[in-house]
């Protein structure tokens, strides 16, 4: 098999990997939940969310949070994308801004206070746009690609890191730039580039045309690229959120486990915990995961072995990086994406994020119930 052949299956994968797990990642922030003189209590809350009522057929996805109590919907109509805010609690939904151009996908930004659109109506150009809660456009960018990825600054909201794919994986990363309204190729030699601090980013070292399973987590600073500082020799994978540093590593003797280690902004370890591992084909599972504030949430399969013969459920458990200790939430439900409230008390759940799971008991309902189609 030609070394081009091999290193590009292995660059897909990663990439179909980084899309579904990184997602959200790109939201992470600290956020400080709004004081409130009458707060429900979580399960009050809980019982009193109300389903949103969609065609199915125009239904896409519900984005993820903008606030405790609000969230981000994408829908079909006449022919248009609306991207919509929808309220939980009392049921009103708000269009935020209608496209012509079919939307692929769209970020809420660290801050809550920004929207990145991602629309496309042929295969090889897409448009990015910010926008405002209001619909304003703030930046606006036509680009020639197959696919995109984008990690927002948490830090600074105008700044967005953009790799663009080609048709044959290829790719160029640039910055976003909302304030300078600028779209700048960054010299860096990983597609799946991450913030850590201000101007610092991290990416994994992978040497072309080799099939590895790991590789160095290298630091470079933003003014001087041709400089890296090597944090750690060798890890499967990693992740940022915020102010901390998520890497996975398999030990050489245990490959059946992971270890996943947490750091905080001088790499000084802060909590580390090990979970049994599922092996798929040449490589190994990371189950869905997300992160707020200092509770990072994830599946752990009941035993380790291969994903084709693993039969059982996953445990939901919810890791405190600060208090390092962890609970378990539920251990009933399929390995399907997480995206934490800014409390950290609700997630969303699924393909689709149409449920919510009560993370003080476990309980899951649906926010998304569709209309029966009309009589012909």
């Amino acid at each position: 098999m030609k070394k081009e052949h091999i290193y590009g299956k292995t660059l897909r994968f990663l990439i179909f990997l980084n899309l579904v797990l990184t997602l959200s990642a790109c939201q992470h922030r600290e956020i400080k939940p709004t004081p409130s003189k009458h707060k429900p209590s979580t399960a009050a809350f809980f019982n009193q969310v109300r389903p949103l009522l969609v065609k199915e057929n125009s239904f896409q996805k519900v984005v993820g949070w903008l606030n405790n109590n609000t969230v981000i919907y994408i829908a079909d109509e006449n022919n248009h994308t609306n991207l919509y805010r929808y309220n939980l609690v009392n049921g009103k939904r708000h269009i935020i801004f209608t496209s012509k151009t079919p939307i692929k996908t769209a970020v809420i930004s660290p801050d809550k206070k920004r929207l990145l659109i991602h629309s496309a109506s042929l295969t090889n150009l897409a448009e990015i746009k910010v926008i405002n809660l209001k619909g304003k456009i703030l930046i606006s960018r036509k680009v020639p690609s197959y696919d995109l990825n984008f990690n927002w600054n948490p830090d600074n909201p105008d700044v967005i890191l953009t790799t663009v794919f080609f048709e044959d994986w290829s790719y160029q990363v640039h910055i976003l730039n909302i304030k300078n309204q600028t779209f700048k190729e960054y010299g860096i030699e990983d597609p799946f580039v991450k913030w850590f601090q201000t101007d610092t980013v991290l990416i994994q070292d992978w040497k072309k045309n080799k099939v590895h399973l790991f590789a160095p987590l290298r630091s470079y600073s933003l003014s001087d690229t041709d400089k890296a500082i090597t944090l750690f020799p060798e890890i499967y994978q990693f992740d940022t959120f915020a102010s901390y540093l998520m890497t996975i590593t398999i030990p050489e003797k245990h490959q059946d486990r992971a270890e996943y280690h947490f750091y905080n902004q001088n790499v000084k370890k802060l909590y580390s915990f090990e979970v049994p591992l599922l092996s798929q084909h040449d490589n190994w599972l990371v189950p869905n995961y997300d992160f707020i504030r200092n509770q990072f949430l994830t599946f752990v399969p009941s035993k380790s072995g291969f994903v084709d013969e693993f039969s059982g459920k996953y445990q939901l458990i919810k890791y405190d990086i600060q208090k390092k200790d962890q609970k378990m939430i539920t251990g009933e439900l399929n390995n399907q994406p997480l995206s934490l409230s800014p409390d950290g008390k609700m997630s969303l759940y699924g393909n689709q994020f149409t449920q919510l799971i009560n993370l003080s008991n476990g309980k899951i309902k649906s926010i998304v119930e569709y209309k029966k189609k009309d009589p012909e």
